[in-house]
């Protein structure tokens, strides 16, 4: 699948799986300290960080479908990352897949992403 956004959707080797939701976003500042302000407005925003962790709730659900039990886990939760032209918050949820899963069901399991569609998922899809 092949995207503009700096989100990755899902990545898999072997049977370990990854999505890096990405939910917050500011604008990059025209001066240093514009670009700090900025930086630390998200990082500190309560409401962009309650998008993200329901965003990464989502996520676990829905990789929670293929993987095995117990081995999703949220190893990154509203980071700040820094791009050219806008700051992030990026969380990265990982998994492994259970046995007799692939990647078509992986796709099948989490297709739309939940950054696109939002929360509730099946409602915001019909």
């Amino acid at each position: 699948m092949v995207s503009a956004s700096p989100e990755r959707f899902l990545r898999v080797r072997g049977d370990w799986v990854e999505t890096r939701p990405i939910k917050g976003t500011r604008p990059r500042g025209k001066t240093p300290e514009e670009d700090e302000a900025l930086a630390s407005e998200l990082v500190s925003s309560v409401k962009d960080r309650a998008e993200n962790i329901m965003i990464v709730d989502l996520e676990r659900n829905d990789l929670g479908r293929v993987c095995r039990f117990g081995t999703i886990k949220v190893t990154e939760l509203a980071i700040l990352e820094v791009f050219p032209t806008v700051f992030h918050l990026t969380s990265t949820v990982e998994g492994n897949l259970r046995e007799g899963k692939n990647c078509i069901d992986l796709l099948k399991a989490t297709f739309p992403g939940g950054s696109i569609t939002g929360a509730p998922k099946v409602r915001a899809m019909e």
